[in-house]
């Protein structure tokens, strides 16, 4: 398996869960709340996909929580920060971002990291 490969299958897995939690509360979770809220949620829309929810699952494949920022009322990014866990990087060090607008799940792009000012890391 190729390094990244495996967060950049946990990425989309968030993001639907994140689409959920939109139906039952009308909104997506706030910078504050972060993706501790998927975990936290007492009206999870569907109780199998809330407990199929582990909180590993908000990790990436280095353990490292997904960083989750609002971009807006409708739209968000996630961000694996690669092994190193710093911004940017090459190779394994990458980042990770996907990106959500309008509730339109984008692809999981390799890329310098985005700018992450007031970026929750939930962990």
């Amino acid at each position: 398996i190729r390094p990244g490969a495996l967060t950049e299958a946990i990425l989309p897995g968030i993001a639907i869960r994140l689409e959920s939690f939109y139906k039952s509360h009308g909104r997506f979770p706030s910078a504050k709340e972060g993706l501790g809220a998927l975990l936290d949620d007492p009206r999870p829309v569907n109780t199998v996909e809330r407990y199929e929810m582990p909180q590993t699952s908000l990790r990436d494949e280095w353990l490292r929580p997904i960083l989750y920022r609002p971009q807006g009322l409708d739209s968000y990014d996630l961000i694996s920060l690669g092994l190193d866990h710093s911004l940017g990087g090459e190779g394994v060090d990458r980042d990770l971002v996907l990106e959500c607008r309008n509730h339109v799940i984008g692809e999981v792009a390799r890329r310098p990291g985005p700018d992450t000012t007031d970026v929750d890391a939930n962990g």
